[in-house]
């Protein structure tokens, strides 16, 4: 849950952490916007900055389907902060999303 005054700070700091133990970027990241449009689904945008990038933009929309069934749909916008680094970021995202996209398949099944 997110009331306005969450929005546009800094909800707070993390670590990724390379295999789940170094760290190696620090994120801070805060919503900029949260539609909670009840059994229809929701969708936030969230906007951070970290070590390695100079932004990351995030906006997720989730769309009830009916019965237990929702349709994710996250789009990126993510600028690292050294242009050689882009290319790696290129593939480096789509793979931390299909990753996680896999694992919310896992936990809660699809249909």
């Amino acid at each position: 849950d997110a009331d306005d005054s969450m929005l546009g700070r800094v909800a707070f700091h993390s670590w990724l952490l390379a295999g789940g133990r170094v760290p190696f970027d620090r994120h801070a990241p805060g919503l900029v916007d949260v539609d909670d449009r009840g059994d229809e689904g929701g969708a936030f945008v969230e906007e951070s900055t970290s070590w390695m990038q100079s932004r990351w933009r995030h906006e997720r929309d989730v769309v009830a389907l009916g019965g237990d069934r929702c349709l994710v749909t996250d789009r990126l916008i993510v600028v690292p902060r050294m242009p050689l680094a882009r290319p790696a970021v290129a593939r480096v995202v789509p793979w931390l999303f299909a990753q996680r996209h896999r694992r919310l398949i896992e936990r809660f099944g699809h249909g």
